[in-house]
Order: C-alpha cells, then structure tokens, then sequence
C-alpha cells in the first residue's frame, strides 16, 4: 500500500472487504465443526475461536510466538508430521489456548509450543463448550483455510498520532 492509498477512505474500504470475506470464511469454519450438535453453539464456538486466533494472527506478525511470524502455520505442518492429519485441534490448540496462553505467570513451555507470551487473558479459558471437548472435531483443512484467509492481511495495530 502506498502512502495515497494509506487514506481514511482506501482504510474503510479495506476493512469492508476484510468484513466481507471474513463472513463468507467464518460460515465455511463453523460448518467444519463438528461434534456440537446446537447450531448457535456451533456458531458461538466458531466465533470464539477465530477471535482467539486473530489475537494469535497478531502476536505472530510481532514475532511473539516463537519468533515465527509463521507460526500457526508452521505448528500445523510440525503436528501433521508428528501426530497425523487433523490432530492440530486437540493436540496443540486446546492445550495452548488453556495451559499456555491462559497463564497468569510465565512457565518453562512444551517444545512443540516455544517461547510465547502468558497472556492471562479470559479469551483463553475454558468456555462452556470446551467443558467436554473431547466430542468436538475440527479438520485441519478448517485451519489452513482460515490461515490462508488470514495470511491475505497485515496484521497490525493502527496507532493514532499525537498533535503537538
């Protein structure tokens, strides 16, 4: 993006797109879910779980986890190849979700999971949902879509600057 594009208008205009696109990529995730047989649990459920790994798209792109601006992606592969396909829900992202990122203090960290931040943070708690998640089943294919979807975007904190 250049500077002129860089403008008030060209911002709204990309965050209508990203709006766009971002309700045609969260019904395909919620029909991937399965193993949640209340359709606005599902949907609830899907929700919760793009917003924990937007603020993971975030923490990623700033190198803080793992300093792997890739890292989502790269945990993905590094799952498949050690547990198989479609492991990535249950064995990492649930474990890091509650126990790693949910923290209050920081911990000696798995070596599947690296140096991340304890952000203590509700979003990384147990939901209702989660109580018995064990019955829940998420494809990896789900997560390389969203991660495709999400990879399209810079992912960075707008600043506001200060008038002297």
């Amino acid at each position: 993006m250049t500077l002129e594009e860089n403008t008030p208008a060209s911002r709204k205009k990309a965050s209508k797109e990203f709006y766009r696109r971002f309700q045609h990529e969260y019904s395909s995730f919620y029909q991937a879910i399965q193993g949640i047989p209340l359709e606005n649990e599902r949907q609830t459920y899907a929700m919760l779980l793009l917003k924990r790994l937007m603020v993971l798209y975030f923490l990623q792109h700033k190198g803080l986890l793992d300093y792997d601006t890739n890292y989502l992606s790269n945990r993905l592969q590094l799952l498949q190849k050690e547990r198989g396909k479609d492991a990535f829900y249950h064995y990492y992202l649930i474990p890091l979700f509650h126990k790693w990122l949910h923290q209050s203090i920081a911990v000696a960290h798995a070596p599947l999971v690296g140096s991340i931040p304890s952000l203590a943070l509700p979003l990384f708690q147990v939901h209702p949902i989660e109580w018995n998640v064990s019955h829940i089943q998420i494809t990896d294919d789900a997560f390389i879509r969203i991660f495709a979807f999400f990879d399209c975007y810079q992912w960075k904190l707008a600043g506001r600057t200060q008038k002297s």
